[in-house]
């Protein structure tokens, strides 16, 4: 008899998946924005496009991008952890991906120079 069978309230792990993802829409976001309130963590994602710049003075006159908001969510502190450990493993992931391809790209090692 295992431990749950005897105690049904006994602390148990409980897998939370998401349903199916695949018609949500997907936003490009380039600004982004996080505020802390008391007991959350407040994120704004958007969007900022660049803007039409045909001369110098153009550029010159550009002080502020204003930024169209697409999303806003808050989560608790607890879940701001688990986020940043996510993040991070997946841009560890990523970079790693990246090494890895371009070392494949590259000519096969640089003792190879020189010996045409």
């Amino acid at each position: 008899m295992s431990q749950t069978d005897s105690d049904p309230l006994a602390p148990r792990a409980i897998d939370v998946q998401f349903e199916d993802i695949s018609q949500l829409p997907v936003h490009y976001v380039n600004l982004v924005n996080v505020s802390i309130a008391q007991d959350a963590f407040f994120f704004t994602l958007g969007v900022v496009f660049p803007p039409t710049i045909r001369t110098p003075d153009d550029l010159a006159q550009i002080n502020t991008l204003n930024g169209t908001p697409l999303f806003r969510c808050a989560v608790t502190p607890v879940v701001m952890e688990q986020l940043v450990n996510l993040l991070q493993n997946q841009l560890t992931l990523y970079k790693q991906s990246v090494e890895q391809a371009n070392a494949l790209a590259e000519p096969h090692g640089k003792e190879d120079e020189g010996n045409a």
